[in-house]
């Protein structure tokens, strides 16, 4: 894997009672797995940071002082958070 794209990294909090943040992906290619990241956004202070990461780079995800995923930014687009109170 070429790791000159790694620009980023982002510590993560496994969310609902998981062990491990990203833990259960949805694979649609045996060999790809594509999935959102998630970001606090308390009082939109996170839109920033979500939109900042560019197409292609590489970002590593950290979660109890271990790497666990090296993820590829495949676009910055924001989605609403379905789980979000209005």
């Amino acid at each position: 894997m070429d790791l000159n794209g790694l620009v980023w990294t982002k510590n993560v909090k496994p969310i609902d009672g998981e062990i491990w943040a990203y833990e259960s992906i949805p694979t649609i290619y045996p060999d790809l797995k594509i999935f959102a990241l998630h970001w606090r956004n308390l009082e939109n202070k996170d839109e920033i940071n979500a939109k900042t990461p560019q197409e292609g780079e590489l970002m590593i995800l950290r979660q109890h002082s271990k790497v666990t995923h090296i993820v590829k930014m495949l676009n910055k687009q924001l989605y609403p958070d379905k789980n979000a109170v209005e």
